[in-house]
């Protein structure tokens, strides 16, 4: 049996399609990178603080373990009138948990409450992770 088809699609119109499927593929992976989930264990010296976040261009969440033998302290640093402003949401002790969410331009911080020892938390960041800094703050 043989199938023949009356009109063939011409070339301008294949490549246009090609065009058109390569950028929905880029457009889908750059909202997957930006929503895309990272998993990382934080390790943080004594008196430090682990900053995360404070520039991203849109909400995210925070899920954590206390993996150390000293306790965390878990804030929010949002930006105020008079300077960023720290609240503190949660104290972790080893082996606790915690489950934070942030919006837009807020800050995640993870505090080391020990004077001589390293802490680890154990952190899932789910959301916008699109431009997400993470630095230390206090070493």
């Amino acid at each position: 049996m043989r199938i023949s088809l009356s009109s063939r699609p011409s070339r301008s119109s294949i490549a246009k399609a090609a065009v058109v499927a390569v950028g929905a593929a880029a457009a889908l992976g750059v909202a997957s990178q930006a929503l895309a989930a990272i998993s990382s264990n934080v390790y943080i010296e004594p008196g430090a603080t682990f900053v995360l976040g404070g520039a991203q261009p849109g909400d995210f969440a925070v899920r954590g373990q206390n993996r150390g033998d000293v306790t965390v302290e878990v804030y929010v640093r949002e930006d105020g009138a008079n300077g960023p402003r720290d609240t503190l949401i949660s104290t972790v002790e080893p082996g606790g948990r915690f489950d934070a969410g942030f919006v837009e331009g807020e800050g995640a911080l993870l505090r080391n409450t020990s004077g001589d020892a390293r802490a680890h938390v154990r952190v899932r960041i789910t959301g916008t992770t699109r431009n997400l800094g993470m630095r230390y703050e206090g070493e």
